[in-house]
């Protein structure tokens, strides 16, 4: 059976998160954080041992995902200790599959539908980042009604 790693920040893309865990765990051994790591356990050793054991590193890009600040101000992506870019330096080295998994808001504005895409094929992060460019721009254009962009993204 495949193993699955869930990245994402708790501040971010939690709810979604935790959607794709109760979505794929029936059918996968899925690794998420919130139950994954036993009390007294190290946070990090754990992370990287699963993360290295899994076959498919789903990363739950949020709205907030690239521009939450931490304490000081400054962007989490930016530090070399944040542990999302961690996670996901460390699937690109390790060759995982990068698969791209959004939520989508319901009309009821509360619950969302988790929508999984194709997985991002290995390459140089300039062209990684370009097909997950790609990848949101295609499900902006599909639902244009979920997003609010202040600045120019595709220009």
């Amino acid at each position: 059976m495949a193993r699955i790693f869930i990245s994402y920040r708790r501040d971010d893309s939690r709810e979604t998160a935790l959607q794709l865990l109760a979505a794929l765990k029936p059918h996968f051994i899925v690794f998420m954080d919130v139950e994954g790591i036993l009390v007294g356990k190290d946070f990090r050793a754990t992370v990287e041992r699963e993360l290295l054991a899994a076959q498919v590193v789903l990363i739950v890009i949020g709205t907030q995902w690239v521009t939450i600040t931490g304490k000081d101000g400054s962007r989490r992506l930016d530090k070399l200790d944040d542990l999302v870019r961690i996670e996901a330096e460390m699937a690109l080295r390790h060759d995982a599959i990068l698969v791209p998994a959004y939520g989508i808001r319901r009309a009821d504005g509360l619950s969302f539908d988790v929508v999984v895409e194709d997985p991002i094929p290995p390459g140089t992060p300039e062209a990684m980042t370009q097909a997950l460019n790609d990848s949101l721009g295609r499900l902006v254009d599909r639902h244009p009604g979920q997003w609010l962009w202040i600045h120019r993204r595709w220009k």
